[in-house]
């Protein structure tokens, strides 16, 4: 059985890389990461992953937006990240 394909979207670099490598270490395969929302968008119709890790606070297009899009092209299970916090 093949692993769960994931598309990883984070714009700070080190986070994304940090991400990818306890993804692929917990087995899955990290078939896409982006930079941006619009990335994330354009990766997701290319790349067709099972399931997308997005950032909310993202340059170019927000996480939430590029959720929405994604999810208009192709239903997948989507989790969203975000280091900020408020009341």
């Amino acid at each position: 059985m093949e692993p769960p394909r994931i598309l990883l979207a984070e714009d700070e670099t080190i986070i994304r890389l940090d991400l990818k490598e306890i993804l692929e270490r917990a087995g899955f395969d990290v078939c896409a990461e982006a930079r941006d929302g619009e990335e994330a968008v354009e990766l997701a119709e290319r790349e067709l992953p099972d399931l997308a890790i997005l950032d909310v606070k993202m340059p170019r297009l927000d996480g939430i937006e590029a959720a929405r899009r994604i999810l208009e092209r192709r239903p997948i299970p989507i989790v969203m990240l975000t280091a900020y916090g408020h009341d």
